[in-house]
């Protein structure tokens, strides 16, 4: 694995997180906007991927990683 494969690949985890965070916050402003409070009290209407994160730490955090190396990234 040189340089250009971890730069890659921290490119790559850095345009997921960001995506799948506005995403998952999009639900939860929705929800919020249609009355359900639920999102909200579980600090999820937010851009910052740390909550998303806390909540999902597999499919936000290992899923993402082993799939790159799985995938022939790495």
């Amino acid at each position: 694995m040189d340089t250009l494969d971890i730069s890659q690949g921290l490119i790559w985890y850095f345009v997921f997180l960001c995506s799948t965070t506005f995403h998952e916050a999009a639900h939860a402003w929705a929800s919020l906007r249609l009355g359900d409070r639920t999102a909200e009290r579980a600090g999820q209407v937010t851009v910052d991927p740390i909550p998303h994160m806390v909540r999902e730490p597999v499919g936000m955090v290992v899923v993402p990683i082993l799939s790159w190396f799985l995938n022939g990234g790495g």
